[in-house]
Formats: C-alpha cells, sequence, structure tokens
C-alpha cells in the first residue's frame, strides 16, 4: 500500500498521531493541511484528515482524563479501547464500567479457566463471582463477537494466568498488543518492566451498601437459569425464568421503567415481568454530541429493542409515537 493511502487510512480507522508515528516514521505530532497536501491529497481531503486527526487524538486525551477520574495508574500509551483483561479487575464497579465501554477486549482461555475456579470458591466476593458470570453470558452472546477476542493462547499451560497474559502480550508486535486492565499491582508491575501498557484500578468504589444489595440480586438470580441478556449504553439487562436484573454501569445513561404510559428511573434492581410495559435507555455519550435513546421490551423471555440517534430537539419530538412524553422531555433536557 502506497504511503499516502496508508496515512488515509489509519486516519479513518481511528488512530492517533501516537499511533500513526509508531508505523510511519516521519510523521509528525500536529500535521497541518499542507502536510497532506504534500502527499498529494486534495485540499478537500487535507482539510478533513486534519479535522479527523485532530478528533482521533481527541479522543485518547478523553480516554485518558476518564482512567485519571476513576483512580487507576496507567503507562504513557495505555488505550482503554484495546484492553486484554485481568480477573482481578471484575472485582471493582469502575473497571467493569470501563469494558462495558470498551471497543475490543481480548480474553484468554487461561483466564477463563480462572473463572472457573473463581465460581467455586466461596471464599471469593460475591460481587466478583456476579460479574464473572454476566461477563461469561454477555462473551457468549453473537452480537459481542466483534467485541470479545477470545484467545487459546497456551491453553493446555500449567502456568501462573498472569505469566501467561504477559507472555501473550510480549508475543504480539508492539502495535498489536492491548492495554492490560488489572487491579493486581504485582501484574501491572510486571507490565511496566517489561514495557508493556497497563491500566491499573487503585481504589474499590463499591460501598458496603453496594455489595449487599448487589448480593442479594446474585443470590436471587444465581441458581436460575439466564434465558436472554442485553448489554447496551453502559446498562445491562438479564432475563431469567421469574424474573428481569437490571445493572447500571455508566454514569452518562439513565433506564427507566415504563408501565401504564408513566415512566419511573431506575439503577440496579430485580423486577418481575408484571412490573413493567417496557425500558427506555436515554443517554448522552461523553464524545459524542447527540443523544441516544432506546426501547426494549422482553416477549416470551427475549429480549427486543430499538435504537435511535438524535440530534437535535425535532429529532426528539419526532419520536413521540415510540416514547411517552416524560422521556422525550428528559431526552430533550440533555441538550441543553
Amino acid at each position: 500500500m502506497r504511503e499516502i493511502n496508508k496515512i488515509g487510512v489509519f486516519i479513518r480507522n481511528g488512530l492517533t498521531s501516537a499511533e500513526i508515528k509508531k508505523k510511519v516514521k516521519d510523521f509528525p505530532d500536529n500535521p497541518d493541511s499542507q502536510y497532506f497536501i504534500n502527499l498529494g491529497y486534495s485540499k478537500k481531503t487535507a482539510s478533513t484528515y486534519k479535522s479527523q486527526l485532530a478528533k482521533n487524538n481527541s479522543v485518547l486525551l478523553q480516554q485518558q482524563k476518564i482512567i485519571e477520574a476513576n483512580s487507576f495508574l496507567h503507562s504513557p500509551n495505555a488505550n482503554l479501547n484495546n484492553v486484554i483483561l485481568d480477573t482481578s479487575a471484575l472485582g471493582f464497579s469502575k473497571p467493569v464500567s470501563m469494558l462495558n465501554e470498551c471497543k475490543k477486549i481480548t480474553v484468554l482461555y487461561s483466564t477463563i479457566r480462572e473463572f472457573d475456579k473463581i465460581q467455586k470458591s466461596e471464599s471469593k466476593s460475591s460481587y466478583l463471582r456476579m460479574m464473572i458470570r454476566e461477563q461469561t453470558n454477555t462473551m457468549l452472546l453473537p452480537q459481542n463477537e466483534q467485541k470479545y477476542n477470545l484467545v487459546a493462547f497456551d491453553w493446555q499451560s500449567n502456568m501462573y494466568v498472569d505469566d501467561i497474559i504477559i507472555n501473550y502480550m510480549v508475543s504480539l508486535p508492539a502495535n498489536q498488543r492491548p492495554t492490560l486492565l488489572t487491579a493486581d499491582h504485582n501484574l501491572a508491575l510486571k507490565a511496566k518492566c517489561l514495557k508493556l501498557d497497563y491500566i491499573l484500578f487503585l481504589e474499590d468504589s463499591i460501598t458496603s451498601k453496594e455489595k449487599a444489595e448487589i448480593k442479594v440480586v446474585s443470590d436471587n438470580t444465581s441458581q436460575q437459569k439466564v434465558k436472554d441478556t442485553i448489554n447496551n449504553l453502559g446498562i445491562k439487562i438479564m432475563c431469567t425464568q421469574s424474573s428481569i436484573k437490571v445493572c447500571k454501569y455508566s454514569k452518562t445513561s439513565v433506564i427507566f421503567i415504563v408501565k401504564n404510559n408513566t415512566c419511573k428511573k431506575i439503577g440496579d434492581k430485580q423486577l418481575q415481568y408484571g412490573e413493567i410495559d417496557y425500558f427506555t435507555i436515554v443517554a448522552k455519550p461523553k464524545k459524542y454530541n447527540s443523544i441516544h435513546i432506546q426501547k426494549i421490551w422482553i416477549t416470551n423471555g427475549k429480549i427486543q429493542n430499538e435504537k435511535f440517534e438524535c440530534h437535535d430537539t425535532n429529532d426528539i419530538k419526532e419520536l413521540n409515537k415510540v416514547f411517552i412524553p416524560a422521556i422525550l422531555d428528559y431526552a430533550i433536557s440533555l441538550l441543553s
């Protein structure tokens, strides 16, 4: 591929200046339009690529701010959108929330094997065991095949799981390595020693009250077979034979239950089927200038949904046949 075509592809694929520089050595940190024109692009294309690259770099800065604001340490080039999962990260709500927003998550066979051991151990926290169950169910869903990269690397090895994760990362070319997401300080230190990228969670954000509530929900659903699950916009809804479980991970999303044309905002909750007509999720992702609204309903234990993206008040008002006025009013309020 010609150099000019490479750079265009890299920018369109969302790479930052630092990431492109790893592939194109003389690529500048902050190229102007003239740089792209000199490569042979038209003025219009040059301007487009300059703007898109600025957005790519801005997204990276936003990711770094998210990491820094949520009690994490990280390597300079840590990538929130491409991580390899260490089981310890599932023991805390903030890393779990990050996983829900992540675009690509690598999970090794040895990590899944570790899941199995923890699930059988009553000494492990109920929250960790619940999150393992939820991640397992999420990984099995067909719609998540692109998000989860399940790898059988060294699958028969009896080495310590942490070392298998490190070996896998080292085995990849530097520009293809995911960022390690962990709550294990020693594992993060190993990664740092080998100049591997990592995000280390530092502080448990789950209060005693939240742990108690989570344990109740977990105990009530753990013995029931999950019939269907959906995980969108930082909200997870799980259907069992007799109830519906809702888990909310994202601060930018709000979920309503709608019954008889009235709505109620909820958080983590376990519901009976007769308590709702449908769910509505309203979210304004930080990196997008739009409102995302989703309608979710359940038929015979199967979850169905409709998604809408609105950019202004008119877009929202056009949904008056889909959503009740109170929800549309809330969505409009997010535009201001």
